[in-house]
């Protein structure tokens, strides 16, 4: 990964900021995110794992930065690390009722990623799955879940107001 400009002072917005120490960093970016998975098994095959949702909670310069804060930051999200395998079936990282990986659940990961700022892409180098939740502990939402799993039985009133489909 190429790095034009390695001068923080010159990186003005185009930068992370460390959870830990507060440091300005741009590559590698060590995190930890959320999100639903599920894994897919077609037959002799590897395990597929599909993410949908994932979202960022923490980032870090290196990884002792994150080493130090994961217990915390997990703790705010009332969650302990078990470090699950891929399933199928997995013990719930709350309670410890079983998570069928088959179907989404919330999944919390630590990831190393390079940064390639010229060209505004990223390789995820590493990624450990921290926990995994049950549907009893954080169900997915339906209407994420509705635009890539289908068929979903959906409320209407789950579904957005259609104004935007009326024509004048």
């Amino acid at each position: 990964m190429t790095r034009l400009n390695t001068d923080p002072e010159k990186w003005g917005d185009e930068a992370y900021f460390c959870d830990a120490c507060e440091k300005p960093f741009r590559t590698p970016m060590f995190d930890i995110s959320k999100g639903y998975e599920r894994t897919i098994y077609d037959g002799n095959r590897m395990p597929e794992v599909e993410i949908i949702g994932s979202g960022t909670i923490a980032q870090y310069c290196s990884d002792p930065c994150r080493v130090k804060k994961i217990s915390a930051v997990l703790a705010k999200e009332n969650v302990r690390a078990t470090y699950p395998d891929i399933g199928p079936v997995e013990a719930c990282s709350r309670c410890g009722k079983p998570v069928d990986m088959t179907k989404f659940h919330l999944t919390y990961v630590d990831s190393d990623t390079e940064q390639d700022w010229d060209r505004m892409c990223a390789t995820v180098t590493k990624t450990v799955v921290l926990a995994v939740l049950c549907d009893a502990c954080a169900p997915p939402p339906q209407r994420l879940i509705a635009e890539t799993d289908f068929p979903v039985s959906i409320k209407s009133e789950d579904l957005p107001p259609r104004e935007y489909l009326k024509v004048d």
